[in-house]
């Protein structure tokens, strides 16, 4: 074994531990986070995508936005 891999192997818990997240328990898209249901941790598509502040904050620029379906960008000249 080299000395990276040693100190690799002293530091991969160190750093493993601030992850909530286990080998057992791997995240995918059937993770409750993988989601977005209206907590911070979703980004994944449902009826709104993104996480809470993402979804609010969507929501102010909607209101100033100049365009909407009603008024759309002009087809480009080609």
């Amino acid at each position: 074994m080299s000395k990276i891999d040693e100190i690799a192997d002293k530091q991969r818990p160190l750093n493993i531990g601030v992850n909530r997240k286990s080998q057992a328990d791997e995240y995918d898209a059937g993770d409750p986070n993988a989601l977005s249901d209206g907590d911070e941790f979703g980004k994944g598509e449902t009826d709104t995508v993104g996480g809470t502040t993402d979804i609010k904050k969507r929501a102010e620029l909607k209101k100033i936005n100049l365009f909407s379906s009603g008024n759309e960008y002009p087809p480009t000249q080609g």
